[in-house]
């Protein structure tokens, strides 16, 4: 069983080259190390190896033997145990040994005596032994130790287990991200759930949408929705994007309007205004004479517009802000036609020249009105007049405005006698 991560000692934890001089191959019997990959294995098994090879690593033992490689350094221990007079060193206390940790012990000029005491083993050599050893033959029988072709084999072993943990890491963090995901959507989930048992009535809550824990939904921060560096921004007049012709009225002689310079996509403007004004609408509410249950907002450009705004899948180009109280739209080369459709808008200007029309004002990017807050009602209605465009003044009220009123004179005819 190899030994948990957290008990190990610092003895364990310390590399050194002594250590693999004399390790490299006297676990040989012992580890059998396997592949450190996440496929087809439990997090128990992979967690297994993982202690296996960390062992392995913290004894000096050769990675590249666990994994099944051949090494010439295992030829050359068990040659060496033909020039004893046993097989195996005589150990009279402690744990056994092998010939070729002894003879990397004594090194090629041993001096000492047969008692020998070797970590926690002790030794006694016959007078046979002893006298091979300070010979120094058994030292240059196995030197250089490791063999150089093994030392090549464990650097191929050891960059592929790299290799191995590399990708390990980067499938569970993949893991990891998606754990956060779940567990901050369950939490959400959860949030809801108990709300919604605790009232009993789904209509209290409907048309709201809280988070939990005060975490946001991810959406991008950059990109579509950074405000585009325009003059107009934070000025009054509106001008958020190049001037379009909008429909412009004037007072016939039969006294209806006559539009002058019409904007066809403008026309759901004035469709909208009659929408939103129930005394010149006879349903409840929608022009199909269907009205939901239950709405926050009393303007069905306003109630389509919040919809938009709650739906995720809208998010790439149209979003709240954080607070809660404006509206972040993005680029028109990206913005879909369908949800054009939805708010009876045929082009991003109309339904940019739509929120100045409604009151909305442009700020740091965003577009705010005061009475638009996520998740509270409004009764906004549109803050202009139908007879003249949202971006330009109306040219009859410039000239009654700047010239007063026009008197026509009317001549008395003279007769002929008055001459």
């Amino acid at each position: 069983m190899p030994t948990p991560f957290n008990k190990m000692t610092d003895d364990e934890n310390h590399q050194t080259i002594d250590k693999i001089v004399h390790n490299f191959v006297s676990q040989r019997d012992e580890k059998s190390l396997n592949p450190l990959r996440l496929a087809n294995v439990s997090v128990s098994e992979f967690s297994t190896e993982l202690a296996n090879h960390l062992s392995t690593i913290n004894e000096g033992g050769s990675i590249a033997l666990g994994r099944g490689e051949t090494l010439a350094s295992i030829s050359l221990s068990k040659s060496l145990e033909s020039l004893f007079s046993t097989s195996t060193p005589c150990v009279t206390d402690g744990p056994s040994l092998t010939w070729t940790k002894l003879v990397l012990f004594a090194g090629p000029n041993f001096e000492g005596s047969t008692q020998l005491k070797i970590d926690n083993s002790s030794v006694e050599l016959p007078e046979y032994d002893l006298k091979l050893l300070r010979s120094g033959r058994p030292w240059r029988f196995l030197s250089p130790w490791p063999d150089r072709d093994d030392c090549t084999k464990e650097l191929q072993s050891s960059e592929t287990a790299l290799q191995e943990l590399s990708n390990a890491r980067k499938v569970i963090g993949e893991v990891l991200a998606q754990i956060s995901l779940v567990e901050q959507r369950l939490r959400n989930h959860h949030r809801l759930v108990s709300q919604l048992f605790a009232s009993g009535d789904y209509a209290i809550h409907q048309g709201k949408n809280p988070t939990c824990d005060g975490a946001q939904p991810f959406v991008p921060t950059q990109g579509v929705f950074d405000p585009e560096p325009t003059a107009e921004d934070g000025s009054p007049s509106y001008q958020d994007s190049p001037t379009i012709p909008a429909p412009i009225h004037y007072a016939s002689k039969a006294g209806s309007p006559e539009p002058v310079n019409e904007d066809s996509n403008d026309r759901t403007l004035l469709e909208d205004a009659t929408v939103g004004n129930p005394t010149q609408r006879g349903d409840s509410g929608h022009v199909d004479g269907t009205r939901p249950e239950f709405r926050l907002h009393t303007s069905d450009f306003i109630q389509n517009l919040s919809e938009i705004l709650d739906d995720p899948n809208s998010w790439e180009v149209m979003r709240w802000s954080e607070d809660g109280k404006s509206v972040l739209i993005g680029e028109e080369s990206i913005f879909p036609a369908h949800l054009l459709a939805k708010m009876s808008t045929k082009s991003y200007q109309s339904l940019i020249r739509r929120l100045y029309y409604y009151g909305f004002h442009k700020t740091g990017g965003a577009y705010h009105h005061d009475s638009f807050i996520r998740g509270q009602p409004s009764s906004i209605r549109p803050a202009r007049e139908m007879s003249h465009s949202p971006s330009l003044p109306s040219p009859l009220h410039k000239r009654t405005s700047q010239g007063g009123p026009r008197y026509k004179v009317i001549k008395r005819k003279r007769t002929r006698d008055s001459v």
